[in-house]
């Protein structure tokens, strides 16, 4: 890709948010309805179950840490039994906030998505169409989002290993880094596959694969906007996490949170169609 592609899919990305935003600002009291009842209580969820389990969390580590030093022993038998009954806890903690966490996050992708899929065609969407939506299309981004979780869950772990390997630091973090820049753009690919099984009749790898192909000639633009949503909700979280002020200053950033995420189903819906378009497939049938 040459230096006036790269600028022509800069310009792109920032049309892309701005028509977003355009979105939001036309049917604002729709989408902030849909995002009072679906993405504020998964993000109090999320931040919630982040702070439950992070004590927890640091505890396992510590003692892995320290069982790597210890010799085998009755002490390294009884940390070892420590660690097991902490990793208990933890996974049931997870499990307690995983379905309402899944429920509500699959409802926001499709009320969202949508939403601005019909804003998008120049209609004026409402809460029952956003209602109707999920009762006729569930399925299809349950599935997608079951492939969307496992290429999760193999990029976590790849990272890990990565960790594990008995090289220099150096190495060590200039392999992570590639994974991370490179999971900007699979970030975007996994987001837009959830869009095209809400406004489409695809459904797991397929909406996947579809993603893929829309997004093959515009990969720069996707990897920018994909690289933005995952920089900005991660940067939220981490900062939320690490804060040192009160009550005020954390419904602020649950806030922010809140808004990043819905203005982001609506960025990738919109680079949705204007990967369509670029293919010459603009005029989608819905749902």
């Amino acid at each position: 890709m040459d230096e006036i592609q790269v600028e022509t899919q800069a310009q792109s990305s920032s049309k892309i948010i701005a028509k977003s935003l355009k979105i939001l600002a036309k049917n604002f009291t729709l989408l902030i309805t849909i995002t009072a009842l679906t993405i504020l209580p998964l993000s109090l969820l999320l931040f919630s179950l982040s702070l439950s389990t992070r004590p927890l969390a640091t505890e396992i580590s510590r003692k892995q840490a320290l069982v790597a030093w210890l010799a085998p022993s009755a002490i390294t038998r009884h940390v070892i039994r420590e660690i097991r009954s902490d990793s208990l806890k933890l996974l049931s903690l997870k499990f307690i906030y995983f379905l309402p966490s899944y429920i509500l996050s699959l409802s926001s992708t499709i009320t969202v998505v949508r939403s601005a899929f019909i804003a998008h065609n120049g209609k004026t969407p409402t809460l029952e169409s956003a209602i109707t939506a999920v009762k006729k299309t569930w399925k299809r981004p349950l599935v997608t989002s079951l492939y969307v979780y496992f290429v999760k869950l193999l990029y976590d772990n790849a990272v890990n290993v990565c960790y594990a390997f008995p090289v220099k630091w150096v190495v060590v973090v200039l392999v992570t880094s590639c994974f991370r820049v490179l999971w900007f753009y699979g970030a975007a690919v996994l987001s837009m596959g959830m869009v095209v099984s809400v406004v489409e009749e695809r459904e797991g790898m397929d909406a996947l694969k579809t993603a893929f192909d829309l997004m093959g000639g515009r990969w720069f633009c996707g990897w920018l906007l994909g690289g933005l949503q995952v920089v900005l909700t991660g940067g939220i979280g981490y900062v939320f996490m690490e804060r040192k002020g009160g009550f005020v200053d954390g419904v602020f950033l649950v806030l922010m949170f809140c808004f990043v995420v819905l203005v982001g189903y609506l960025i990738n819906t919109v680079f949705y169609f204007e990967c369509r378009k670029c293919l010459g497939r603009e005029k989608v049938d819905g749902i």
